[in-house]
């Protein structure tokens, strides 16, 4: 008896929880910005930063890597809690505006096609110095490490050399 009283008190219990659990709010799902993206009227180089700001506080970013593309870009900006339906995002590159969109659910519209354009592209955008000669981190840390045990394997080589003559 002992017994079917504890699995009726869970039994109960299950049937408790069960509303509250099919009553939890899904996350919503991110919303998708793309498009394309020119600076001074020429796509955009490979490796370009771009932020989201919504009331100037930053939400989302394509940040390490930049875009993959060279005129194209993807923003993926979740639903977080400053960020309501009719709350505009901006769009910015090296702090200038690039862009800017009312924020929409992912319920209405999950991917926004938005082009972005900059005007004065002397921000540092275009490929220099400033960005690994426009190759971008991992391949400029690849071609230096790359010289590096080019150079180590030519000392080794003329060490062993100078030993034989």
């Amino acid at each position: 008896m002992k017994i079917k009283s504890q699995l009726l008190l869970v039994l109960i219990l299950c049937f408790l929880l069960v509303p509250g659990v099919a009553l939890a709010q899904a996350p919503t799902p991110p919303v998708l910005f793309q498009g394309d993206f020119t600076i001074d009227g020429v796509d955009a180089p490979v490796g370009t930063i771009i932020v989201a700001e919504v009331d100037g506080v930053e939400v989302a970013t394509n940040s390490p890597e930049g875009i993959e593309a060279e005129g194209q870009y993807m923003l993926v900006v979740p639903k977080i809690g400053s960020i309501d339906t009719g709350k505009t995002v901006v769009f910015k590159v090296d702090g200038l505006v690039a862009g800017e969109q009312e924020y929409v659910s992912s319920m209405e519209s999950p991917i926004i096609e938005l082009d972005l354009e900059l005007q004065n592209g002397s921000h540092g955008t275009t490929p220099s110095s400033d960005d690994y000669f426009g190759l971008g981190l991992k391949t400029f840390i690849g071609i230096v490490a790359g010289g590096v045990a080019l150079i180590i394997l030519l000392i080794v080589m003329i060490r062993r050399h100078r030993q034989y003559i």
